[in-house]
Formats: structure tokens, sequence, C-alpha cells
């Protein structure tokens, strides 16, 4: 847990120097891992889109062969096999 009492600032110049570049190092790792995470993020979605875009040409395959097959077995068939 964060504690909520402010630390009290150094008094020295040289140290506050330090601390607040310790603070800019600390935000910039910050800044690089939200950067990391977010490119990570594009990436899974842009993966996601091209299996989404594999999903619905290959179900278009299928409705496209089922259509084939269906004309194909009205043309082979016919009315013959209704009389059965």
């Amino acid at each position: 847990m964060v504690s909520t009492t402010p630390t009290p600032l150094p008094s020295s110049p040289g140290a506050l120097r330090d601390l607040v570049l310790d603070l800019l190092q600390k935000q910039q790792q910050k800044e690089s891992e939200l950067a990391e995470h977010t490119l990570h993020i594009a990436r899974q979605e842009a993966l996601i889109a091209q299996k989404d875009q594999y999903i619905a040409v290959r179900d278009e395959t299928i409705a496209r062969l089922e259509n084939t097959v269906a004309k194909l077995q009205r043309w082979r068939f016919g009315r013959r096999s209704e009389h059965l």
C-alpha cells in the first residue's frame, strides 16, 4: 500500500537533482512499458482482424460450395427423386 504521508524533500541541490533524475527515469520506464503494451495490443487486434477476415472468406466459400452441391444434386436427380 502506498503511504499518503508526503516524504520530505532533500534540502541540498544535488540530492534534489538526483531525486528529479530518478523520477524522470521511472516515468520514462513506465511510458516505455505502456508503449510496448499498446503495441502488443495493436498486434493482437490486427491478428484478430486477420483471422476474422479468414473466417469470413471460409464461410463464403462453404456457402458457395453448398449451393453448387445443391444445384448438382437437383441436376443429377431432378424429378426422379420426387417420384420415389
